[in-house]
């Protein structure tokens, strides 16, 4: 097995906690494109030898990264880096973004930057089908409106409206990411407030967006998404006042 660890990743290994460090070092070798999906790490032994740490740290460090889903252990082959990506290497980042001292306006900030760059990208990639998917999910939201639905049965479509747009544009890390922080924005809202009145907003915002997707504008694209955003926002600043 080729010396994967440098003299510098060495000098920097922060021994205070042995298992997470080398957690960290194999991720920063992945990130930096030193290791690549398939990779095989090395042995216990090796790495033990490598960075001078005991096996029982190695073997720590290898459960963590199990854990996150971004190696797998093959029987009587070793431990590779995964070939391709789990969605669930994506719920730590959920898990932060949660935890995080975030505020309304900081959410409202963070989903008007990627909402409009997403629909931006699926105006560039769209096909008539993804246009059509979008009236048939509007379409059901309408309906259930009109049928006084539960909530949450309106808050679903309006995810997966979201969702359809996050998936026109056909680039598999932003749906990834993008439908991971969705879950963000849309259990910042509590079921009370996504009431018959606010689906009903949410649907004609979404028939805004439609008709700018129709028309291959940006600009127009970009204004419907702001005008669509801004009733969520009034939303979410009342649910802050209110609680």
């Amino acid at each position: 097995m080729k010396q994967i660890f440098s003299s510098e990743d060495i000098q920097r290994f922060d021994k205070t906690n042995v298992s997470t460090s080398i957690k960290d070092l194999v991720i920063k070798k992945l990130l930096e494109g030193e290791l690549h999906p398939g990779d095989k790490l090395p042995t216990e032994m090796e790495f033990s030898s490598q960075l001078c740490v005991s096996r029982n740290s190695v073997r720590e460090a290898v459960k963590m990264l199990s854990s996150l889903d971004i190696i797998e252990i093959r029987r009587g082959e070793g431990t590779f880096i995964r070939s391709t990506i789990s969605d669930s290497v994506l719920n730590p980042l959920i898990i932060q973004l949660a935890f995080a001292q975030k505020t309304p306006q900081e959410l409202i900030e963070l989903r008007v930057f990627l909402e409009t760059a997403l629909v931006e990208l699926a105006l560039e990639k769209k096909e008539d089908k993804d246009i059509e998917l979008l009236e048939s999910i509007n379409k059901q939201m309408r309906i259930a409106i009109a049928g006084h639905a539960d909530s949450r049965e309106i808050s679903h479509l309006d995810y997966e409206f979201h969702s359809a747009l996050i998936r026109m544009t056909r680039n598999d890390l932003i749906i990834k990411i993008g439908e991971t922080i969705y879950t963000l924005f849309f259990s910042s809202i509590n079921d009370s407030i996504l009431s018959n009145e606010a689906g009903g907003y949410g649907y004609q915002n979404h028939k805004k967006i439609i008709e700018a997707l129709k028309t291959d504008d940006k600009a127009q694209v970009r204004s419907a998404v702001k005008a669509s955003l801004a009733h969520w926002k009034k939303q979410l600043e009342m649910n802050r006042d209110n609680s």
